[in-house]
Protein backbone atom coordinates (compact mmCIF):
# COMPACT_ATOMS: atom_id res chain seq x y z
CA UNK A 1 0.00 0.00 0.00
CA UNK A 2 1.53 3.41 -0.79
CA UNK A 3 0.56 6.27 0.94
CA UNK A 4 -0.13 9.02 -1.93
CA UNK A 5 -3.31 10.76 -0.35
CA UNK A 6 -6.17 10.73 -1.67
CA UNK A 7 -6.77 12.95 -4.53
CA UNK A 8 -10.41 14.06 -3.71
CA UNK A 9 -8.46 16.37 -0.35
CA UNK A 10 -7.16 18.63 -2.53
CA UNK A 11 -9.97 20.72 -2.97
CA UNK A 12 -10.38 20.53 0.50
CA UNK A 13 -7.21 22.43 0.95
CA UNK A 14 -7.56 24.12 -2.02
CA UNK A 15 -8.56 28.24 -0.53
CA UNK A 16 -10.03 29.34 -3.79
CA UNK A 17 -12.28 26.16 -3.80
CA UNK A 18 -13.06 26.81 -0.30
CA UNK A 19 -14.12 30.23 -0.95
CA UNK A 20 -15.97 29.40 -3.58
CA UNK A 21 -18.18 27.15 -1.70
CA UNK A 22 -18.75 29.27 1.07
CA UNK A 23 -20.06 31.97 -1.39
CA UNK A 24 -22.22 29.30 -3.14
CA UNK A 25 -24.38 28.15 0.16
CA UNK A 26 -24.06 31.92 1.52
CA UNK A 27 -26.01 32.83 -1.47
CA UNK A 28 -27.83 30.03 -1.38
CA UNK A 29 -29.02 30.41 2.41
CA UNK A 30 -28.29 33.73 3.32
CA UNK A 31 -29.69 33.12 7.00
CA UNK A 32 -25.76 31.88 7.31
CA UNK A 33 -24.09 35.68 7.25
CA UNK A 34 -25.62 36.69 10.32
CA UNK A 35 -24.76 33.95 12.51
CA UNK A 36 -21.42 33.48 14.49
CA UNK A 37 -21.18 30.15 15.20
CA UNK A 38 -22.71 27.56 12.59
CA UNK A 39 -22.87 23.66 13.97
CA UNK A 40 -23.07 21.24 11.08
CA UNK A 41 -24.43 17.89 12.18
CA UNK A 42 -23.25 14.75 9.73
CA UNK A 43 -24.21 11.67 10.98
CA UNK A 44 -23.52 8.57 8.58
CA UNK A 45 -25.69 5.62 7.54
CA UNK A 46 -27.01 3.21 9.38
CA UNK A 47 -27.44 -0.54 7.69
CA UNK A 48 -28.03 -3.95 8.41
CA UNK A 49 -27.56 -6.71 6.42
CA UNK A 50 -26.14 -3.96 3.68
CA UNK A 51 -30.09 -2.30 3.57
CA UNK A 52 -30.21 1.22 5.28
CA UNK A 53 -32.27 1.16 8.81
CA UNK A 54 -33.72 4.07 10.23
CA UNK A 55 -31.51 5.94 12.63
CA UNK A 56 -33.28 8.02 15.66
CA UNK A 57 -31.19 10.57 16.70
CA UNK A 58 -33.46 11.35 20.03
CA UNK A 59 -32.76 14.86 19.53
CA UNK A 60 -36.25 16.90 20.17
CA UNK A 61 -35.32 20.00 17.44
CA UNK A 62 -37.72 22.15 19.41
CA UNK A 63 -36.14 22.21 22.12
CA UNK A 64 -33.08 22.39 20.59
CA UNK A 65 -33.96 25.48 18.67
CA UNK A 66 -35.40 27.20 22.20
CA UNK A 67 -32.09 26.69 23.38
CA UNK A 68 -29.75 27.60 20.61
CA UNK A 69 -28.70 31.25 20.88
CA UNK A 70 -29.82 34.01 18.46
CA UNK A 71 -26.32 33.86 16.87
CA UNK A 72 -26.32 30.35 16.61
CA UNK A 73 -27.31 28.20 13.91
CA UNK A 74 -27.63 24.43 13.97
CA UNK A 75 -27.39 22.59 10.33
CA UNK A 76 -27.73 18.78 9.75
CA UNK A 77 -27.35 17.06 6.41
CA UNK A 78 -28.34 13.55 6.57
CA UNK A 79 -26.53 10.40 4.82
CA UNK A 80 -27.71 10.41 0.79
CA UNK A 81 -29.28 6.74 2.11
CA UNK A 82 -30.75 7.81 4.93
CA UNK A 83 -34.32 8.85 3.49
CA UNK A 84 -36.16 9.81 6.44
CA UNK A 85 -36.50 13.57 6.90
CA UNK A 86 -35.35 14.10 11.18
CA UNK A 87 -37.58 17.20 11.79
CA UNK A 88 -40.21 16.08 9.67
CA UNK A 89 -40.65 19.38 7.80
CA UNK A 90 -41.26 21.58 10.57
CA UNK A 91 -39.42 25.01 10.42
CA UNK A 92 -37.14 26.01 13.17
CA UNK A 93 -35.61 29.84 12.95
CA UNK A 94 -32.18 27.70 14.34
CA UNK A 95 -32.56 24.85 13.07
CA UNK A 96 -32.09 23.52 9.99
CA UNK A 97 -32.22 20.72 7.24
CA UNK A 98 -29.95 21.01 4.73
CA UNK A 99 -29.39 17.85 3.10
CA UNK A 100 -29.52 19.26 -0.57
CA UNK A 101 -26.37 21.20 -0.09
CA UNK A 102 -23.24 19.46 -0.60
CA UNK A 103 -20.53 18.29 2.40
CA UNK A 104 -17.76 20.25 0.96
CA UNK A 105 -20.68 23.73 1.14
CA UNK A 106 -21.55 22.63 4.56
CA UNK A 107 -17.79 21.91 5.68
CA UNK A 108 -16.78 25.08 4.31
CA UNK A 109 -18.72 27.27 6.75
CA UNK A 110 -18.46 25.08 9.71
CA UNK A 111 -17.40 26.46 13.24
CA UNK A 112 -17.82 22.67 14.73
CA UNK A 113 -19.33 19.53 12.69
CA UNK A 114 -21.06 16.93 14.49
CA UNK A 115 -20.51 13.47 13.08
CA UNK A 116 -20.32 9.58 14.70
CA UNK A 117 -18.92 6.94 13.05
CA UNK A 118 -18.47 9.14 9.55
CA UNK A 119 -15.69 9.44 7.26
CA UNK A 120 -16.36 13.05 7.09
CA UNK A 121 -14.32 13.16 10.21
CA UNK A 122 -10.95 12.91 7.97
CA UNK A 123 -12.47 15.87 5.97
CA UNK A 124 -12.82 17.66 8.97
CA UNK A 125 -9.72 16.76 10.39
CA UNK A 126 -7.21 17.87 6.86
CA UNK A 127 -9.65 21.50 7.38
CA UNK A 128 -8.96 21.49 11.18
CA UNK A 129 -12.49 22.09 11.95
CA UNK A 130 -13.73 21.28 16.05
CA UNK A 131 -15.63 18.13 16.49
CA UNK A 132 -18.44 16.47 18.55
CA UNK A 133 -18.78 12.48 18.50
CA UNK A 134 -22.77 12.15 18.81
CA UNK A 135 -23.29 8.56 19.31
CA UNK A 136 -26.42 7.81 20.90
CA UNK A 137 -26.19 4.36 19.24
CA UNK A 138 -22.56 3.79 20.33
CA UNK A 139 -23.86 0.87 22.16
CA UNK A 140 -25.80 -1.04 19.70
CA UNK A 141 -23.77 0.11 16.74
CA UNK A 142 -23.13 -2.90 14.70
CA UNK A 143 -20.65 -1.74 12.25
CA UNK A 144 -16.70 -2.68 12.61
CA UNK A 145 -14.31 0.67 13.45
CA UNK A 146 -11.45 1.59 10.89
CA UNK A 147 -9.67 2.68 14.45
CA UNK A 148 -9.89 2.32 18.46
CA UNK A 149 -12.90 4.70 18.44
CA UNK A 150 -13.14 5.97 22.08
CA UNK A 151 -8.87 6.32 21.94
CA UNK A 152 -8.07 7.55 18.83
CA UNK A 153 -11.36 10.13 17.82
CA UNK A 154 -9.93 13.56 18.05
CA UNK A 155 -13.10 15.20 19.80
CA UNK A 156 -15.33 14.58 22.65
CA UNK A 157 -17.98 11.79 22.65
CA UNK A 158 -21.17 12.02 23.27
CA UNK A 159 -24.19 9.91 23.95
CA UNK A 160 -26.83 11.74 26.19
CA UNK A 161 -28.39 13.99 23.88
CA UNK A 162 -28.76 16.08 26.87
CA UNK A 163 -25.24 16.98 27.00
CA UNK A 164 -24.79 17.60 22.89
CA UNK A 165 -24.63 21.32 23.14
CA UNK A 166 -22.82 22.16 25.72
CA UNK A 167 -20.42 19.88 24.03
CA UNK A 168 -20.63 21.43 20.74
CA UNK A 169 -19.99 24.97 22.20
CA UNK A 170 -16.70 23.22 24.68
CA UNK A 171 -15.79 22.65 21.36
CA UNK A 172 -15.98 25.85 19.57
CA UNK A 173 -14.06 27.62 22.47
CA UNK A 174 -11.43 24.43 22.88
CA UNK A 175 -10.88 24.13 19.25
CA UNK A 176 -8.88 20.56 19.84
CA UNK A 177 -6.09 21.41 18.26
CA UNK A 178 -3.36 19.75 19.50
CA UNK A 179 -5.40 16.57 19.15
CA UNK A 180 -6.74 17.37 15.50
CA UNK A 181 -3.23 17.99 14.59
CA UNK A 182 -2.03 14.97 15.91
CA UNK A 183 -4.57 12.88 14.39
CA UNK A 184 -4.49 14.33 10.80
CA UNK A 185 -0.70 13.73 11.28
CA UNK A 186 -0.99 10.15 11.79
CA UNK A 187 -4.32 9.17 9.66
CA UNK A 188 -4.11 11.63 6.55
CA UNK A 189 -0.61 12.50 6.31
CA UNK A 190 -0.18 12.50 2.57
CA UNK A 191 -2.87 14.61 1.73
CA UNK A 192 -1.27 17.72 1.16
CA UNK A 193 -3.14 19.29 -1.20
CA UNK A 194 -0.84 17.32 -4.11
CA UNK A 195 -2.44 13.70 -3.87
CA UNK A 196 -3.80 13.79 -7.09
CA UNK A 197 -0.14 14.88 -8.59
CA UNK A 198 1.42 12.02 -6.49
CA UNK A 199 -1.23 9.41 -7.83
CA UNK A 200 -0.75 10.42 -12.13
CA UNK A 201 2.61 9.99 -11.38
CA UNK A 202 2.28 6.44 -10.08
CA UNK A 203 0.20 5.60 -12.93
CA UNK A 204 2.88 6.89 -15.26
CA UNK A 205 5.37 4.97 -13.90
CA UNK A 206 3.52 1.72 -13.87
CA UNK A 207 2.95 2.65 -17.92
CA UNK A 208 6.55 2.63 -18.48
Amino acid sequence: IKAVGNPRTDLIINEEKLKESKESICSKHPLLKDKKKIYVYLPTNREYEDESKAFNPQLNWEELNDELYDDEIFILSRHPNMKEEYIKGMLYPRVKDYTVDSAMELLSVADVVITDYSAIMFDSTIMEIPMVFYCPDYDTYDCDFYLNYERDVPGEIIKDPNELLEAIRRAGENGYKESIKAFKEKEMGACDGKSTDRVVELIKDYLK
